[in-house]
């Protein structure tokens, strides 16, 4: 499998979301998330992104991607990485979401975990 069809596949999302949430206290090295499953459902429903999509002027749309996920999560688009590891993808300019935050979020943890789990 190539690197840049992992954030495409279901199982690797999955996996990602799993080591958001999980809290076995047994944490894999790139995996410093624990996270409720209701903060990351909330993020995964509003998540929304923004940037030139179809060559037409910038606008706020909906999560389709893996990408738009995780940077939803970081509420941070950063495009030197996202052109790594979404080679594929649009990069969006910015992206937001209207979960409350947990006490406990930190923008690198996730970030670390993502990376972790797509790249």
């Amino acid at each position: 499998m190539s690197h840049d069809q992992k954030p495409e596949i279901e199982g690797w999302v999955a996996a990602l979301f799993m080591d958001l949430i999980d809290d076995n206290g047994n944490y894999e090295k790139g995996d410093e998330t624990h996270y409720s499953g209701s903060y990351v459902a909330g993020v995964f429903r509003s998540c929304e992104v923004k940037g030139k999509f179809l060559w037409v002027f910038p606008d706020w749309k909906d999560r389709d991607k893996a990408s738009d996920i995780v940077w939803c999560l970081e509420e941070y688009v950063h495009k030197p990485t996202h052109r790594e590891v979404f080679p594929n993808t649009s990069v969006p300019d910015t992206a937001k979401h209207r979960a409350k935050y947990p006490s406990n979020w930190h923008r690198a943890d996730i970030q670390s975990t993502w990376l972790h789990n797509l790249k």
